[in-house]
């Protein structure tokens, strides 16, 4: 962690009780959020949290479960990596966008 920054997801209930949604350690199964910049929710309160420097990004359903949808290898297709992504939202389908620095945006069904 840089000075001034922190790998940790808040969420605020309407009462104002704030707790830690999601942190550093990102899915517990190695795959670890580093400067989570964006970040939606669906209809369903499943939220969505792309980490910047990690390179990935994550859903995590209202239980708690949080799972990797994408990683640096984007697609798995030639020059299709996933890199710094600025960027991530949801449709009311369940398509969840993710950007990337590379003048691309991935779409993961749901």
């Amino acid at each position: 962690m840089s000075s001034g920054s922190t790998d940790t997801v808040f969420k605020i209930t309407d009462d104002g009780t704030v707790s830690v949604f999601m942190d550093a350690t990102g899915d517990g199964a190695g795959h670890a959020l580093d400067r989570p910049g964006s970040i939606d929710a669906d209809v369903n309160g499943n939220v969505y949290v792309a980490g910047v420097v990690s390179n990935n990004a994550f859903k995590i359903t209202p239980s708690g479960v949080i799972t990797q949808l994408i990683d640096q290898t984007g697609d798995g297709k030639p020059n299709h990596t996933l890199s710094g992504p600025p960027g991530i939202a949801v449709d009311p389908q369940g398509n969840v966008f993710v950007t990337s620095l590379h003048n691309r945006a991935f779409k993961i069904s749901p």
